[in-house]
């Protein structure tokens, strides 16, 4: 697989040692945390070091790195996934699990759509991926936006824990074959 994927604005490639300081400076937001379920509040520098020591940095030379979304090449705006593995309930379908988070200076611009529907991409290039999913808490409008616009459907809502308000939210459960996908 590559390691790298460009679009039309975005640079796509693993996530780097170097990358924390920024990252760190756009994830450590409340608009931001308060969205993605693993992320503590308040998140810290060790935090963010933590993360790519023992989750980015060990995946960076897999065919499901964790991928730092670059606009024009050069400016860190955000982090996507899109992990695959085989389907618990059946051992001929794989899916890829999607996750994204993009620092508030740059919502609204469609950088998220864009670098989201070359992931998917990527991840349809497998034969065997059939199928794509995903999650958004409820209230999340932006996200469950991108979803919508390439071709998730939603298939329930349940209960899920978001680690930075220490409670229990709503999660839209979303799900996208290669038929639906809608490409931007």
């Amino acid at each position: 697989m590559l390691s790298t994927i460009t679009t039309p604005r975005l640079l796509l490639r693993p996530v780097q040692p170097d990358d924390g300081p920024t990252l760190y400076a756009l994830i450590n937001n409340w608009a931001v945390i308060r969205w993605l379920s693993v992320v503590p509040w308040p998140y810290t520098p060790d935090d963010m070091s933590w993360f790519i020591t023992n989750i980015a940095g060990p995946r960076a030379a897999t065919d499901d790195p964790i991928f730092a979304l670059l606009l024009d090449g050069t400016t860190l705006i955000g982090v996507a996934e899109c992990m695959g593995g085989a389907d618990a309930g059946s051992s001929e379908v794989e899916v890829h699990d999607l996750g994204f988070w993009l620092g508030e200076p740059y919502w609204g611009k469609g950088y998220m759509s864009e670098a989201v529907s070359a992931l998917i991409t990527r991840a349809f290039e497998r034969p065997e991926t059939e199928v794509i999913r995903s999650g958004a808490f409820e209230g999340n409008d932006r996200s469950l936006a991108v979803h919508e616009k390439l071709g998730f459907v939603r298939t329930g809502l349940r209960p899920s824990h978001c680690r930075a308000r220490a409670t229990d939210i709503p999660l839209a459960t979303l799900r996208l074959t290669r038929e639906r996908f809608k490409p931007v």
